[in-house]
């Protein structure tokens, strides 16, 4: 019971924050990423509190929290280092991210609805999960060098953050 509740605070907080962004007038690329970090999170907790009663668009529900921990790294970057934010590689390295949380989800679609051999997708679902593990973390790690690498060049607001 108290799953579900931590779920719905974190759907409500999420949209909250997510609304948040819509009276800032001069938005910036943290204003922007911010508010792509906050409607993952809340696709997430969303399909977290409804699980498996959506069926089959389940799957294409979680396509839409693809911007989780890479989201937070972009914003984070955003956040201390306005200037050079969101570089090509930077986006490419996110969006890796994205395409295989995305790929994992359809992997999983294509598993449960065609009913094909596991022989066939469950390596590469595995493999797949575990590349996805490992660029997760990282981009976590990355979140936290940010931080830790502008935070004596950041403002006082923004050291609040």
């Amino acid at each position: 019971m108290w799953h579900q509740n931590l779920h719905l605070s974190l759907f409500v907080l999420s949209l909250l924050l997510l609304f948040a962004q819509l009276p800032v007038r001069q938005k910036h690329a943290v204003h922007l990423w911010f508010a792509l970090f906050c409607g993952s999170i809340a696709i997430l907790a969303l399909q977290r509190l409804k699980g498996a009663d959506w069926g089959v668009w389940q799957y294409l529900i979680e396509l839409g929290a693809c911007l989780t921990c890479n989201g937070y790294w972009l914003v984070a970057r955003a956040l201390f280092r306005p200037v050079a934010a969101g570089g090509r590689y930077h986006m490419l390295a996110a969006a890796t991210v994205a395409v295989l949380v995305m790929g994992l989800q359809m992997l999983q679609l294509v598993q449960t609805q065609w009913q094909l051999a596991p022989s066939v997708l469950a390596p590469l679902s595995a493999a797949t999960g575990e590349l996805l593990t490992l660029l997760s973390s990282t981009m976590l790690m990355l979140t936290l060098w940010e931080g830790c690498r502008g935070f004596a060049q950041a403002q006082r607001a923004e050291r609040h953050q």
